[in-house]
């Protein structure tokens, strides 16, 4: 079932009134593989700017949501427990006997991490991944 989507643009300062684009019409499926996309960018800045990553909100019935890849939630998890702990990647980097640009590519949202380097990055923090099935 494809959904609509206007894409409004307010040029201020430059046009004294908004532009209409063209309205692109896409499916639900390909929409929440932007919304990841979208998210998978998001956590980037999370990453760069050292800020914690939020917790994920409650879905509410009928609103659509996107679940991340397994091994992006945990970059995030890694990030912010790096953040409290206060752990820098250079710390963390030397405890996984790591040269410091394989542990910053882990902080790379989209770059494809093995879990297994995710394992031993928890662990290098005294920390270990569980996994469940709902």
């Amino acid at each position: 079932v494809p959904v609509s989507y206007a894409f409004i643009f307010s040029f201020a300062g430059l046009f004294d009134r908004a532009r209409r684009w063209p309205v692109m019409t896409v499916t639900a499926v390909a929409a929440l593989a932007m919304a990841v996309d979208a998210l998978e960018s998001a956590l980037d800045f999370y990453f760069d700017e050292k800020r914690l990553v939020p917790s994920p909100s409650r879905v509410k019935r009928g609103q659509a949501f996107v679940d991340l890849p397994a091994t992006v939630a945990a970059k995030a998890m890694l990030h912010n427990e790096m953040l409290a702990t206060g752990i820098k990647k250079a710390e963390l980097a030397r405890r996984m006997k790591m040269a410091a640009p394989n542990v910053e590519r882990i902080f790379h949202a989209k770059h494809g991490t093995k879990f297994e380097t995710l394992e031993a990055a928890f662990a290098a923090l005294g920390k270990k991944i569980e996994i469940s099935i709902r």
